[in-house]
């Protein structure tokens, strides 16, 4: 069957306990960030285990930066030079772009400034490419406040310097993905 439901790579731990004959009890008592997403998938009648995903949560010298799902909604919080819809180069196949490309190309907003604030809806544009943050201001503060609740507890991150080119010595860096 096909579902829309959120699913995270966190929730297989618990899930996986649930099958081994893990009680809910036992596995609360783990304190996983995922959840036992097992009667999800044998009974359609369940849905909505999760309700929000988080992509990724940074702290840039103080400046909050990531993404957050929350049911059809998605939030951004980008200060970087790579924010919006890039197009392909032409004559380049869209999975070849180069990130000095990226960073090249003009990213600005209505007001001609380059806004890294962004809110999509995945279930009428699953490429976001239509930014929404202006028609629901409340639901960017909602997940903005709770983004900045999230980084209280989130570890320290382990940031390594960008490389032009994304490989230095053999290691690739993507940069924030």
């Amino acid at each position: 069957r096909v579902t829309n439901d959120l699913y995270h790579i966190s929730d297989w731990v618990p899930t996986f306990y649930h099958l081994a004959g893990a009680t809910e009890q036992e596995i609360k008592a783990e304190n996983f960030s995922g959840i036992n997403q097992w009667p999800a998938l044998v009974d359609e009648t369940v849905t909505e285990l999760r309700t929000e995903v988080v992509i990724n949560i940074d702290d840039d010298k103080g400046t909050t930066f990531g993404a957050l799902r929350q049911g059809n909604y998605k939030y951004v919080k980008n200060p970087g030079p790579w924010v919006g819809w890039v197009e392909p180069p032409e004559g380049k196949p869209e999975n070849n772009v180069t990130r000095k490309e990226v960073k090249s190309a003009e990213t600005r907003s209505d007001e001609g400034v380059i806004s890294i604030v962004h809110l999509y809806d995945l279930s009428t544009d699953p490429e976001e490419r239509n930014d929404i943050k202006s028609e629901l201001p409340h639901l960017v503060e909602l997940m903005d406040n709770r983004m900045e609740e999230l980084k209280l507890d989130m570890m320290p991150a382990d940031n390594v310097d960008e490389v032009d080119g994304g490989n230095a010595g053999g290691i690739w860096n993507t940069g924030w993905c």
